[in-house]
């Protein structure tokens, strides 16, 4: 189905039912634990994989869509692909989805505690993806990690670039697990973006207790 119209009917449907970047780290208490991806079979070459601009984009047509229905944390959820026809993804089928080119602060898990501004970060996705929303789901060159989770960019029914807009709230840092590299300049931009105006990790006293 075609791409706006595609979330029209989500929208109604959901109405009726690794290297991390040399740039500063996280404030105390936040430092990037999430292991990178290692090798795994490729996709053809991803359309997004050389997209410049540091606006935020658009889905490339190579997408599938999805209603959401699990919540994770700052930098990942599940959903159910409802039409993946146009990346050769298997409908019905509920995935676990890694935002790509992100990495955002844990939460408490396995014993261990959270990290400075993990829950904020967990509850701003589940703002813009709550459960039962439709997203727009897309690959880069690496569709999967050794944890099995897609590597993914995401889009909201609005259009809003999720990855984007996590760097921009200042609850994520970008990271790079090539081959995945795309729209780099525009998670830079994203993340410049926060820094500047001193948001969530970028604000000195966000973490300075923790």
């Amino acid at each position: 189905m075609r791409l706006a119209a595609g979330l029209a009917a989500l929208a109604l449907a959901a109405c009726a039912t690794g290297v991390v970047d040399a740039t500063p780290t996280r404030l105390p208490s936040a430092s990037s634990s999430h292991a990178g991806p290692s090798p795994s079979a490729s996709a053809s070459r991803s359309p997004i994989t050389d997209a410049p601009g540091a606006e935020d984009p658009d889905p490339p047509a190579a997408s599938w869509l999805g209603i959401v229905t699990r919540q994770v944390d700052g930098d990942t959820l599940w959903a159910e692909v409802v039409d993946g026809d146009a990346a050769g993804v298997e409908d019905g089928i509920e995935r676990k989805l890694r935002f790509l080119r992100i990495d955002a602060p844990e939460l408490a898990h396995f014993g261990q505690p959270g990290e400075c501004l993990g829950d904020e970060a967990a509850a701003f996705v589940a703002g813009l993806t709550p459960v039962g929303s439709s997203v727009v789901v897309a690959y880069d060159e690496e569709r999967t990690d050794r944890y099995d989770r897609d590597l993914v960019h995401i889009w909201t029914s609005d259009g809003t670039w999720v990855n984007g807009a996590v760097l921009r709230a200042g609850l994520a840092v970008v990271v790079t697990f090539p081959p995945n590299r795309g729209y780099d300049d525009a998670v830079r931009a994203a993340e410049d973006d926060a820094r500047a105006a001193r948001r969530g990790l970028w604000d000195p006293a966000a973490c300075a207790a923790a």
